[in-house]
């Protein structure tokens, strides 16, 4: 019988690779394997917009997220949660990243 609990670790090796102005996809690894305690089911991304203060909370069963409608030229800050069928365990590190310009010039 395997005791399931909720991660001792985070996941890992956070990363973000941009699409657009506004759009960038978010990636991550399985929390070490003797971290898991179990088998991960989710992970909640928690996203802040470092210009309005503003965070949001996004919840997938990947280990990528596409965020789009960001705003061009800003900062973002974000980190990642796994959860077995018990509960989360703790945030990755905080990550930030800046969008791209716009392009668009007058």
């Amino acid at each position: 019988m395997i005791n399931v609990l909720v991660p001792s670790g985070p996941p890992t090796a956070l990363s973000h690779r941009d699409l657009t102005s506004n759009s960038v996809v978010l990636q991550w690894e399985l929390p070490d394997e003797q971290e898991r305690n179990g088998e991960i089911e989710e992970y909640e991304v928690h996203v802040a917009d470092l210009s309005t203060n503003e965070s949001f909370a996004f919840y997938t069963s990947n280990q990528s997220l596409l965020l789009s409608d960001l705003e061009p030229f800003r900062y973002y800050r974000y980190s990642v949660a796994a959860a077995t069928v018990i509960g989360y365990g703790p945030r990755s590190p905080h990550l930030t990243l800046r969008t791209n310009e716009d392009g668009k010039y007058t």
